[in-house]
């Protein structure tokens, strides 16, 4: 089983969250926009279930200053709160590449099922 998709680049988890005066953590509005729109491509992608998984990830950022890691952990949550897969712990192997392309900045991903 394999599943390839295409989203807008996800923002970067330093800049996904804001802190109230009381100290409490929110998601700012740039987060939760992000979430609804790629929320909404994936709504007809093939569910693996509590499958494990092996997940894919090409980032094409615009220029050199982001780093990969900082924006894997808001997709994996957001295969889970779409229910691709039940839980982000189901990844048991991950890739991630970086490409730099000026005018198409967005993640390409790819799940296929783990077998090892």
């Amino acid at each position: 089983m394999m599943s390839k998709f295409t989203l807008p680049l996800p923002p970067s988890i330093n800049s996904m969250y804001s802190t109230r005066p009381d100290g409490r953590r929110f998601k700012v509005k740039e987060a939760k926009d992000w979430e609804e729109e790629a929320g909404y491509l994936l709504l007809n992608c093939q569910k693996y279930g509590a499958k494990k998984v092996v997940l894919s990830v090409d980032y094409f950022f615009k220029d050199n200053r982001s780093d990969l890691g900082n924006r894997t952990k808001i997709l994996q949550d957001l295969l889970q709160k779409q229910g691709i897969i039940d839980n982000d712990s189901q990844v048991y192997e991950r890739h991630e590449y970086k490409t730099i392309e000026n005018n198409n900045p967005r993640v390409e991903i790819q799940l296929i099922e783990f077998n090892g």
